[in-house]
């Protein structure tokens, strides 16, 4: 049976958002967003009351990294009840990188070019967020 996650990527300026469907060692995301970490809590209260999947969030995932101990703090006051899972980050911007290319190729004459010279249309905080995501699925498969 799948589950509903979701993954936080946090930063000082910007935090990545990924609600997942956590199948297996598969994550699927559902909602990818980069958010104003100062206003995060807000925002995320917004997304929440918008969204019907968001009542049936079964877990929390938060990198380790820049500026998680504030993200868990607000993560607790939206979802007291749901388990926070720390996740390392480490290397997760590359990943995050190599994902987004994965799932937006480029078209036209940029496909032309080695993908170590593109450079993406967008922040890749919320496809860091789904590789903390991929990353839980995984550890908690054993794979």
């Amino acid at each position: 049976m799948a589950e509903l996650l979701l993954a936080v990527d946090p930063g000082r300026e910007k935090t990545g958002v990924a609600l997942t469907k956590i199948k297996g060692t598969q994550a699927t995301p559902l909602l990818l967003r980069v958010l104003p970490t100062a206003s995060l809590q807000e925002d995320l209260a917004k997304l929440a009351a918008s969204l019907e999947e968001m009542k049936e969030l079964s877990a929390l995932v938060l990198g380790d990294g820049t500026n998680h101990k504030a993200v868990a703090a607000v993560l607790a006051a939206l979802w007291p009840a749901l388990p926070l899972h720390m996740v390392e980050e480490e290397h997760s911007t590359e990943e995050a990188r190599q994902l987004y290319f994965e799932m937006r190729p480029p078209e036209g004459w940029r496909k032309l070019l080695p993908k170590g010279l593109l450079v993406p249309d967008e922040p890749l905080d919320a496809y860091a967020a789904l590789v903390l995501a991929r990353r839980f699925a995984a550890k908690k498969t054993g794979s």
